[in-house]
C-alpha cells in the first residue's frame, strides 16, 4: 500500500494550504482497519474482492462547464479528517473542486463536471464542494465514465452546503465500465428553509 502512504502524499502535487490536511488523512487511513464483509455496513457488498494494491493514485482532471466565475480556490471551512476508511483515502488524495454560488443568485444552466477514467489500474479521488449562498439556486451534474474491461477505482465525495433558503439539486451519473470500482459518499448540510435534492443514476 506504499502508493497511498503519507510519504507519497507529501510528494504529490497540491496546494500548500491543503498539504497538512492531506498528510493527516493519509496517516489516519494507514492506521484504520480495512473494511470487510463482516462489518455490518459492508455485509452485502463485494468489498473483500477489492485489491487496493492493484491501483495507484492518479490526479483527477475533470472537465467543468457552466461554472464560470463560481469556482474558488478553497472551501469556507475544511472538514475534520474523515472517520471512514474511504473518506480518509479521498481526503488524502483529492484536491477539491469548490463551487460557490453567491447569495440571491440563480444559476440558469446546470454545472456539469465530467470525469473520464481511462488508465488501467488508476485510482482517482474526486471531491466536489458546493456552497450555495442564501436564497440561491443551482443544479450540479457529475458524470463518471470509463471503458468496459478497464480496471479503475474511483472514490468520490460530494459535500453540499446550503445557506438559508438555498435550493440545490445534485445528480450523479455512473457510466463506468464493467471492470470499474466506485465507492462514493455524499453529504448535504442545509440551513433553515433550504432544499437539497440529491439523485444518482
Amino acid at each position: 500500500m506504499s502508493g497511498f502512504s503519507a510519504a507519497a502524499v507529501r510528494d504529490a502535487t497540491g496546494p500548500d494550504w491543503l498539504r497538512d490536511h492531506r498528510v493527516a488523512s493519509a496517516e489516519a487511513f494507514a492506521a484504520s482497519p480495512r473494511p470487510t464483509h463482516e462489518d455490518e455496513i459492508w455485509r452485502y457488498s463485494r468489498i473483500d474482492e477489492l485489491e487496493l494494491d492493484r491501483f495507484g493514485p492518479t490526479l483527477d482532471r475533470p472537465t467543468i462547464t457552466g461554472a464560470d466565475g463560481l469556482i474558488v480556490e478553497r472551501p469556507t471551512s475544511e472538514p475534520a479528517t474523515g472517520s471512514d476508511y474511504f473518506e480518509q483515502l479521498n481526503q488524502a488524495w483529492s484536491i477539491p473542486i469548490v463551487i460557490r454560488v453567491p447569495a440571491g443568485r440563480t444559476v440558469e444552466t446546470p454545472i456539469v463536471i465530467e470525469h473520464q477514467l481511462d488508465g488501467p489500474g488508476s485510482a482517482t479521488f474526486p471531491r466536489v464542494v458546493v456552497e450555495a449562498g442564501a436564497d440561491s439556486e443551482v443544479t450540479v451534474v457529475q458524470r463518471f465514465r470509463s471503458p468496459d474491461g478497464v480496471t479503475v477505482l474511483v472514490v468520490p465525495t460530494v459535500e453540499l452546503r446550503l445557506a438559508p433558503s438555498a435550493r440545490l439539486a445534485y445528480l450523479g451519473i455512473n457510466l463506468l465500465g464493467d471492470a470499474a470500482w466506485m465507492i462514493a459518499q455524499q453529504h448535504a448540510h442545509g440551513e433553515r428553509d433550504s432544499v437539497a435534492t440529491v439523485a444518482n443514476v
